[in-house]
């Protein structure tokens, strides 16, 4: 409740919220474990190192993701999108020509080509997520937030007070 209206512990607050399929304890026992798995993986701690499923890389369904991103990128409602100029996440206008296609969740890591996962970014934000989700932002965020303090306690439970 006193976390800051932009802060990623609101965010997170409203996404868990809807449903109520999951609680804040509960993501932050998946926020713990992920940081566990990904030092396990990545002694060095690093953020952009990824364990790839093999599945979701099979040069037969990139190929396929890519083919039908092709077909919307030529469709009405793509062209809606670009033609805004607006970059999905900087939010800064550009010329539809400076816009890329992007997937919010990265073929790479399981998305798919469809019209809730295709935005419209800039060059350099294109660039800078790389491999990211949106869930990883969030992470992110969170973890800034308890180290620094400035979070409403969203990412910790009792566990956290405990032990």
């Amino acid at each position: 409740m006193g976390s800051a209206p932009g802060s990623a512990s609101s965010m997170l607050g409203r996404w868990v919220g809807r449903g109520g399929q999951m609680r804040a304890g509960m993501v932050a026992l998946i926020f713990r474990q992920m940081n566990k798995n990904l030092k396990k993986s990545n002694p060095s701690g690093s953020a952009d190192y990824y364990t790839l499923d093999p599945e979701h890389t099979d040069p037969a369904r990139l190929k396929r993701e890519r083919e039908k991103a092709r077909k919307l990128r030529k469709s009405q409602w793509w062209l809606d999108l670009v033609n805004r100029g607006i970059c999905h996440y900087c939010g800064e206008k550009f010329s539809p020509g400076q816009l890329t296609m992007d997937h919010r969740i990265p073929l790479a890591r399981g998305g798919t080509s469809t019209q809730g996962n295709l935005v419209p970014c800039c060059k350099a934000c294109n660039n800078q997520k790389g491999l990211g989700t949106p869930v990883d932002d969030l992470f992110r965020q969170l973890e800034a937030e308890r180290n620094s303090g400035d979070g409403s306690g969203a990412a910790s439970d009792d566990e956290d007070k405990s032990g």
